[in-house]
């Protein structure tokens, strides 16, 4: 160990408080060096996992009819598997092993489907398909992962030929416009692929439904199927989730989100009756971020088709993302008055504030109106208002 420019350096290992190894060896605060010593001691780390490495764990059946099936190869070709092939390999697994249990089987593959497609939108990410050393370039990826580092030979090469499957079947299924989509969206290919075969014979019917201010209910009946967030998924019945996709981007609070929810009392959130806190985590987790995400890959397959009704699907999409009906009430809050109360009153108050630059002017203005319109609310908006005016 040698000191240079302050720093005290142990092998690769960077020792910035330099008095540490200076009061080693037998004094009063020796001790420390010793502790440093042992926290960088590999030997005493924890072991590192990866979840790459869960791809090739067989399924294990616990209970009365104990199972063990290992993962085949061929049914990890899941980069585009919707629930018909996930269905399929349930049932090809029933027929090689008849007591298991689809119920338990079948989470164990979606499970695996979401990781590999997890890695098709890193491949798409960080790769070009036509590129001619593509192969190389998939290997190379596969070899930098930790689920690489820590695997044995055998592994190593099963984690690399499905690599190769996964970009295999991205180069089949997925044209340049749906690679674009699935490196810029976080939704799993299958879903983008389905989204992009919706648009694109729905152009017409989306068309009309803008002309009839009806956008929303037919945008909303083709993402909702797809909305995975938890709080839709532990929904026992979803028949009410147009009506209360419409509500919340109407502007209605959470309040009234709840009294939908408890129209039907047979409705069941994770096992038990709807609270308000359910009804937020729906608008702003299940709406506000996973809905909005799928409209938002609506918005970007229409784009190079349709610029009108491009228009239009961005100021949806940010109905459904803020949970907001009039633009300038969405200005407001994207100006920074990020509260829905806020932002919605604001923008009632001034209703041809419809960017940044307009609320900017409401600001600035020689009435201060904008003063007397917060006074209600806490003084982090005043705040953000004289930030505006600046």
């Amino acid at each position: 160990m040698k000191k240079e420019e302050g720093f005290q350096r142990f092998w690769n290992v960077i020792i910035t408080k330099t008095d540490i190894f200076d009061e080693r060896g037998p004094q009063k605060d020796g001790w420390k060096w010793e502790a440093a010593k042992r926290l960088l001691d590999a030997d005493n780390s924890e072991p590192s996992l990866s979840g790459l490495l869960k791809l090739f764990k067989p399924f294990e059946q616990r209970g009365a009819a104990p199972v063990v099936q290992p993962m085949l190869p061929q049914w990890l070709d899941l980069a585009f598997a919707d629930q018909a092939r996930i269905d399929e390999i349930v049932a090809e697994a029933l027929a090689i092993q008849p007591l298991i249990s689809a119920a338990q089987f079948r989470p164990f593959v979606e499970d695996r489907a979401r990781a590999i497609q997890q890695i098709a939108a890193f491949l798409a990410a960080n790769m070009e398909f036509e590129d001619p050393a593509v192969d190389h370039r998939v290997q190379e990826l596969a070899t930098h992962t930790l689920g690489y580092f820590l695997a044995d030979d055998l592994v190593r090469l099963a984690l690399i030929e499905t690599f190769r499957m996964i970009a295999a079947s991205i180069r089949a299924h997925a044209d340049d416009d749906l690679q674009s989509i699935i490196r810029r969206s976080p939704l799993p290919p299958s879903v983008a692929a389905e989204l992009q075969a919706w648009v694109a014979a729905n152009l017409d019917t989306m068309n009309q439904a803008n002309l009839d201010g009806t956008l929303l209910d037919v945008v909303g009946a083709a993402v909702l199927p797809h909305a995975s967030d938890r709080s839709i998924r532990s929904m026992s019945d979803k028949t009410a989730l147009p009506r209360l996709l419409a509500a919340w981007a109407d502007g209605r609070n959470y309040e009234q989100l709840l009294q939908i929810l408890e129209e039907n009392q047979a409705l069941r959130i994770s096992g038990r009756k709807p609270t308000v806190e359910d009804a937020v985590s729906l608008g702003d987790g299940g709406f506000g971020y996973d809905v909005a995400m799928l409209v938002a890959a609506i918005t970007d397959l229409v784009e190079p088709v349709d610029g009108i009704l491009h228009t239009a699907l961005g100021h949806l999409q940010k109905r459904v993302k803020y949970g907001l009906a009039l633009p300038s009430a969405i200005a407001m809050y994207e100006a920074g008055f990020a509260d829905r109360v806020v932002a919605t009153a604001l923008g009632t108050i001034w209703p041809l504030a419809l960017d940044r630059a307009g609320v900017r002017a409401v600001c600035r203005a020689p009435i201060d109106g904008m003063k007397a319109a917060l006074q209600p609310y806490p003084e982090y908006f005043a705040t953000v208002a004289e930030e505006l005016r600046r």
